[in-house]
């Protein structure tokens, strides 16, 4: 937000130079910081990287928490890369842009720790299910509505989805990953991020290089809508 009234007021370039001081300021801490940790010396290593990924995708309940995971990328490449197009090519200003990606972070800021915390409580299956089905009504919603100012307010509350998911399926990997393997399989299991940003990518590039912009909150309905049928398949971990 800060970013956004900087730019409008004294415009674009300063917001370039700006963030590259906060970067030198970052790295200048981290070097006088002085973070130490103890490294955790794995004595036999396994240099087959197939066929780490064979046995990693060859565990179902693995796949399909890295299907789930990658649910946030979808919705991220969507609401920080589309939507702030959308928003221009409406004739909003820049500032509208910078407004929209405060909004949309707010949910997990004010809601993450909470669906964290009670993830055990609540289950992880369900909140897994619910974690899709938010944002899957918005996009919905979305399609009918006309009032841009109303439809990034629904977006916003559809990102009530990701604060229940985000910081949950990476805590679900490490209750079902084998303990010995854990090390091994978490880098595989990182590159969801990865993958699913470019999948999210092409897919709604894809879509918007055949129909109009209003159908792909449609076509991204129907992707959250396959992600809540996969929580309701997933394995609801033991625990203690």
């Amino acid at each position: 937000i800060v970013a956004g009234y900087i730019s409008e007021a004294y415009n674009l370039p300063i917001i370039f130079v700006l963030a590259g001081i906060f970067m030198i300021i970052s790295l200048l801490m981290l070097m006088f910081m002085k973070i130490t940790f103890k490294e955790n010396k794995v004595k036999k290593t396994d240099n087959n990287y197939w066929k780490n990924l064979k046995t990693y995708f060859s565990n179902k309940n693995l796949v399909k928490n890295y299907i789930i995971s990658g649910n946030s990328s979808i919705w991220w490449v969507f609401t920080f890369i589309y939507i702030p197009i959308y928003i221009i090519q409406s004739g909003l200003g820049i500032k509208w842009v910078s407004y929209f990606l405060f909004a949309i972070i707010l949910p997990l800021v004010l809601f993450e720790y909470y669906f964290s915390k009670r993830a055990n409580k609540i289950g992880f299956r369900k909140l897994f299910f619910w974690g899709n089905m938010f944002p899957l009504v918005a996009l919905i919603l979305c399609f009918f509505i006309d009032n841009i100012y109303s439809m990034l307010g629904v977006l916003v509350f559809g990102t009530i989805g990701m604060a229940m998911m985000e910081a949950t399926t990476e805590a679900y990997f490490f209750l079902i990953a084998p303990k010995k393997r854990i090390e091994k399989y978490y880098s595989i299991y990182n590159t969801t991020l990865d993958v699913f940003t470019l999948i999210g990518k092409l897919f709604i590039a894809g879509i918007l290089a055949v129909v109009v912009f209003k159908y792909s909150f449609l076509f991204l309905a129907g992707v959250f809508a396959l992600y809540g049928i996969v929580a309701l398949t997933m394995k609801e971990p033991k625990l203690g």
